[in-house]
C-alpha cells in the first residue's frame, strides 16, 4: 500500500515533534527516507517540500534537509478545555496514558501562558450538557481517551476538537493516533521473532484507526491471519467470560488491539492455566497501558508511543485550530516502539 506524500510528511513531522532530531540537526537523506517508507523519490521530495513550506524543515542546497526552529504558538491568554477519563466503572484505571498525555499538555500550556479547563471523569449522558456550559472564553477542546468514552459528545461541536487515541472520531475532529504502518511493521517483526505462522487479531473492527493498523499488518504478514471481533468482550466494566476463547494454541500469536482488552484476556488465561499469557504465548498489545501501570495490568509486550509527546502534539494542534480557524482538521501520527515488559515489575 503506497503512502501519499501527506502521510509521509505527517510521519516525519511527528518524529520531529517527538525529538528524534534536534533543531538544526541534519535529517536522513532522500534515499534513506525512500527506503524507509518504500516510496518513490518524487513522493518523498514532495513531502519534504511541504514540510519546508510549513516551516518544519529547512532545505539547504547541496547539504540536504535540516530541522527548522519551531515557531512559538500565539495562544497566550486563551483557554483550552481538556476532557480526561480516569476511572472505569470497575474502578480500574482504564486509560493511564491519558494522565501522561495530560502532563505534556500542561507543560506546553504553562510555557505559553494558556489557561486549561480540565474536566475529569465526565459521564456520557452529561457530556453534551457539560460542553454547553463551558466558559465562553474556551477556544478549543482536547479529548483524552478511547472512542467509546466520547460518544455522548456532539459530533458537530462549535469548537475545534482534538482527540488523543480517539480512533473513531467525527470528521471535523483532529486526531493524534499511533502510526498504523509502524504498528504493523513492529508487530510483524515481533511475531516473526517468536516463530509463529498464524496470528489471531482480537479487536473491535468497527473502529477505523484500530482496523487500519490491523489490516496493514494482515497485508504484511506472510502467514495466516484470524480475525476475532470482540467488540462486546466486556460490559459495565466487567469481562464477559463466555466471549473468551477456551483454546490458546502454542503455535499462534495473539494480537490485542488495546491494553484493556489484553488485560482481561490475560487475567482469564492466568485463572484457567495458572500462567502469564505473555510468558506462555506470543502476545502483543497496543498502547502500553501495562508499562505505565504494571501493578494494575498483566505484564504484556506492547507497541507504544511516547504519550507525553502525544499531549504536546494535541496541544499544538489545538493551538493551530485556534489560530487558523479555516485550516480544518488534521491527523497526527505518533511514532511507536516495541517494548518488552520486565516480569519483575509486578
Amino acid at each position: 500500500m503506497a503512502l501519499q506524500y501527506r502521510e509521509i510528511a505527517a510521519r516525519i513531522e511527528a518524529r520531529i515533534a517527538a525529538g528524534n532530531w534536534r533543531t538544526g540537526e541534519q535529517m536522513p537523506t532522500l534515499r534513506e527516507f525512500c527506503a524507509e517508507f518504500d516510496a518513490k523519490q518524487n513522493t518523498v521530495q514532495r513531502a519534504l517540500a511541504h514540510l519546508a513550506e510549513t516551516g518544519r524543515v529547512e532545505a539547504r542546497r547541496g547539504a540536504g534537509y535540516f530541522v527548522a526552529a519551531p515557531e512559538r504558538p500565539k495562544v497566550t491568554g486563551k483557554r483550552i478545555a481538556v476532557y480526561h477519563h480516569t476511572i472505569h466503572p470497575s474502578r480500574m484505571p482504564l486509560v493511564p496514558y491519558s494522565s501522561v498525555a495530560l502532563t505534556g499538555i500542561q507543560e506546553m500550556a504553562e510555557r505559553d501562558g494558556a489557561v486549561l479547563e480540565i474536566r475529569y471523569g465526565i459521564a456520557k449522558e452529561r457530556a453534551a450538557k457539560d460542553i454547553a456550559q463551558l466558559d465562553p472564553r474556551v477556544r478549543a477542546i482536547i479529548l483524552l481517551g478511547s472512542s467509546d468514552m466520547w460518544r455522548g459528545i456532539p459530533a458537530d461541536l462549535s469548537l475545534p476538537a482534538v482527540g488523543v487515541a480517539v480512533e473513531d472520531a467525527p470528521d471535523g475532529w483532529s486526531t493524534v493516533q499511533l502510526d498504523p504502518l509502524q504498528c504493523a511493521r513492529l508487530a510483524a517483526a515481533h511475531f516473526s521473532a517468536r516463530k509463529v505462522r498464524r496470528v489471531r487479531l482480537y479487536g473491535a473492527w468497527a473502529l477505523r484507526g484500530r482496523n487500519e493498523r490491523a489490516r496493514l499488518f494482515a497485508s504484511l504478514w506472510p502467514g495466516e491471519v484470524e480475525w476475532r471481533d470482540h467488540s462486546d468482550y466486556y460490559t459495565e466494566g466487567k469481562p464477559i467470560i463466555s466471549r473468551f476463547p477456551d483454546d490458546y494454541p502454542e503455535d499462534i500469536g495473539y494480537w490485542f488491539n488495546h491494553g484493556t482488552m489484553a488485560d482481561f484476556y490475560a487475567r482469564h488465561f492466568r485463572q484457567v492455566h495458572g500462567q502469564e499469557l505473555a510468558e506462555a504465548r506470543a502476545v502483543l498489545a497496543f498502547d502500553g497501558k501495562s508499562l505505565l501501570n504494571p501493578h494494575c495490568y498483566e505484564p504484556m509486550d506492547c507497541v507504544t508511543p511516547d504519550w507525553k509527546q502525544a499531549g504536546r502534539l494535541a496541544y499544538r494542534e489545538a493551538v493551530r485550530r485556534i489560530e487558523e480557524p479555516g485550516g480544518g482538521p488534521a491527523r497526527l501520527l505518533l511514532p511507536v516502539r516495541l517494548a518488552a515488559q520486565a516480569r519483575d515489575e509486578r
